[in-house]
């Protein structure tokens, strides 16, 4: 199996900003987010490997198989069910794989699965093909290394079906970056709408920094929108205008009144999951990452070259907008 060098999927998942949406209007239970962000980090990460010859997945799919409640999704039992009753695989329902010493080993099911998927035994009677067989096989494989890469475990059907639930669900490119770690750590702890909606919000502005950004100058607006899962405030409003989205409307102008959306900054603020969040004219200043310390002269340079200030006068002009950026600071 090959590791791709998307270094920064091994610590975070893509979450699409249209299923933040899940954390202000649960459809489905709040750890599916968890479940999709799982599937597709495992895309992210592995690459389709060739599961001919391949020792350590074959073993792991037969000890699996052999097991009363092993994590293998319900269309490669039947894969494999079916490969026993037409004699292709040979099946120990006694040892289910061990010798009599208790070791674990299948080198005959395993030289049963290589002369399957070598083309060396007759497989014509099978309702499913080989290309079948070993899709369903890397997906199972990758989401099994994914969950051992971040420590984690869990039932890689139950998964699948999450994100496919989902899946329907997605809209448009724009995704949050968040750390799988955080974010079980977190659903585990939100018990009130309110905790969803500080999630939601940090989400939000996750999306709009990405995994390059160090800061982002943006807008309220957005930064609203992407709270309740739109890409821009143009479908925000679209979306609010729908009379079947009344409970949206509600939720929406309740969290974003100046009284509710100052609480929920403060919150992100005061536990450090935002690290800078100040006004800027008409706009906003985010970052997450860094604190003010680290990023307020690379902030200052932004602010020059946006505004083309003449090599002359940089410097005097500099410091005259670090001096009121430091005021809200």
């Amino acid at each position: 199996m090959g590791i791709t060098n998307k270094v920064e999927a091994v610590r975070y998942v893509r979450i699409p900003v249209s299923l933040i949406r899940q954390l202000v209007m649960p459809e489905y239970s709040v750890y599916h987010l968890v479940d999709y962000g799982i599937y597709e980090a495992a895309k992210d990460i592995f690459e389709p490997m060739n599961i001919l010859n391949n020792d350590a997945f074959q073993k792991d799919l037969i000890y699996n198989f052999y097991r009363t409640e092993g994590s293998l999704t319900d269309e490669l039992i039947n894969c494999l069910d079916e490969l026993a009753e037409n004699n292709i695989l040979s099946v120990d329902e006694y040892y289910r794989g061990h010798t009599i010493d208790g070791e674990f080993d299948p080198t005959i099911e395993m030289d049963c699965l290589n002369d399957y998927l070598s083309g060396k035994v007759d497989s014509e009677s099978l309702s499913f093909t080989r290309e079948y067989f070993t899709a369903i096989a890397n997906e199972y494989c990758r989401i099994r290394a994914v969950l051992h890469r971040f420590g984690l475990s869990g039932n890689v059907g139950n998964i699948i079906k999450r994100h496919n639930e989902l899946l329907r669900l997605v809209e448009g490119n724009a995704f949050a970056p968040v750390g799988i770690g955080f974010l079980i750590d977190y659903l585990s702890k939100a018990n009130s709408e309110k905790d969803r909606m500080r999630l939601a919000l940090l989400m939000g502005i996750l999306s709009i920094l990405g995994l390059s950004k160090r800061f982002s100058f943006t807008s309220l607006s957005l930064i609203k929108c992407r709270m309740f899962g739109f890409s821009s405030p143009k479908e925000l409003e679209k979306a609010l205008a729908l009379k079947k989205n009344q409970k949206l409307k509600e939720l929406y102008y309740y969290y974003t009144s100046h009284r509710q959306f100052d609480k929920l900054r403060n919150d992100l603020l005061n536990s450090g999951l935002v690290k800078v969040w100040t006004g800027y004219g008409k706009r906003t200043i985010i970052a997450t990452a860094h604190s003010w310390e680290n990023i307020k002269f690379d902030i200052a340079e932004y602010i020059r070259k946006k505004q083309g200030f003449s090599t002359q006068d940089a410097a005097k002009r500099q410091r005259d907008e670090l001096a009121k950026l430091l005021k809200g600071n």
